[in-house]
């Protein structure tokens, strides 16, 4: 018999947990800084794009998955900008959907 647990999602503060240490398996935080640092810096070093989404190059309209290194790229600040690196990273799990109202 398969059983299914599904996992439990808090929102609070990281810092000021009332539970015992050993009694989450994990602790999100995203981003960490709260206000500290703005979501427009910190999204300098998060970039994430799904495959299919459609990127400017200076030959054209590309998926994503086809740009290449030193490929330049019309960037979120309206400039030509070679891209440096690739990340790809393969994901066969179960993914869950989590909404916070």
């Amino acid at each position: 018999m398969n059983v299914l647990h599904l996992p439990r999602v808090q929102q609070g503060s990281a810092t000021e947990l009332p539970y015992p240490d050993d009694f989450f398996d994990a602790v999100l935080t995203d981003p960490p800084y709260y206000d500290n640092v703005p979501y427009a810096d910190l999204s300098d070093f998060f970039y994430c794009l799904l495959p299919g989404t459609w990127v400017l190059t200076e030959s054209g309209y590309k998926p994503i998955e086809e740009i290449c290194v030193g490929e330049r790229v019309l960037s979120h600040k309206g400039r030509w900008t070679p891209v440096q690196r690739i990340f790809r990273r393969s994901y066969r799990g179960k993914i869950f959907v989590i909404q916070v109202s």
